[in-house]
């Protein structure tokens, strides 16, 4: 098999991609400690939309919410005065202006929005914190992981979310109740 495309223009490594739902559109984003990178290409033309850089940050995810319309990325802070301060970017996936900004004070590893796109998910250092996905309000508060959690992901009904933690444990987590996650 041939490549298709080769998009080139990150100064650093690339650590996560995203498709946007509609497949002409590839968010990447990575980056070293000195400047992070986000970029939104047209898979067809190898251009670059949108694309951000920040200083003393890397971008540790990227998600497109299932209807497309929002990017969502998360950065940590590489400072030390802030050591695990960590940011979720949501922007507009066609005009490539910011939605908003959360903090994290504990860093940031991964994010997920369900299926039904009401529920943005992310994971930091013993924690998931649930967001409303519309206004960013944190809706849930998920602990029970005895290190940082490195991944999550939900279930096909939005019902469920999988996390994946430093403490070598797998939790099952029903996002309806705050306790009570069956671990693997």
């Amino acid at each position: 098999r041939e490549c298709r495309a080769i998009l080139e223009g990150h100064t650093g490594p690339v650590r996560e991609l995203a498709f946007h739902p509609d497949g002409k559109r590839l968010a990447s984003a990575g980056g070293m400690r000195e400047r992070g990178e986000l970029k939104v290409w047209d898979i067809d033309t190898r251009k670059i939309l949108h694309e951000w850089k920040e200083r003393n940050i890397f971008f540790t995810d990227v998600a497109f919410r299932p209807n497309g319309k929002e990017l969502a990325a998360t950065t940590n802070v590489v400072d030390h005065r802030f050591p695990l301060l960590g940011k979720l970017l949501i922007v507009d996936s066609d005009t490539g202006k910011e939605v908003r900004t959360l903090f994290n004070e504990r860093g940031i590893a991964g994010l997920a929005y369900n299926p039904q796109e009401n529920r943005l998910a992310v994971c930091s250092k013993f924690t998931i914190d649930v967001h409303s996905a519309s206004t960013g309000r944190l809706t849930l508060k998920l602990r029970g992981h005895r290190d940082a959690v490195n991944d999550l992901v939900f279930s096909p009904d939005g019902k469920t979310v999988a996390s994946a933690g430093q403490d070598g444990r797998v939790k099952i987590w029903d996002i309806n109740v705050e306790q009570g996650a069956r671990t693997f």
